[in-house]
């Protein structure tokens, strides 16, 4: 099998942030990868809103439950 030339981290870094309304959700553990792919802009914007809330959520717990 032959390997292609891999990518720098800039070049990798880049395209996950131009694709981080994407990979957020996956990010913070509220979908996988394959459950995104087919879904709607106002599902995945859904989506981040939920991974938003959870993550301010985890931040919370890190403080006491505060």
């Amino acid at each position: 099998m032959a390997c292609s030339k891999p990518s720098n981290n800039f070049v990798i870094s880049k395209k996950v942030d131009d694709n981080s309304m994407f990979w957020f959700p996956v990010i913070a553990g509220i979908a996988t990868k394959e459950e995104l792919e087919h879904k709607t802009m106002e599902e995945l914007q859904i989506y981040n809103e939920v991974a938003k809330r959870r993550v301010e959520l985890m931040r919370g717990a890190d403080l006491g439950g505060e």
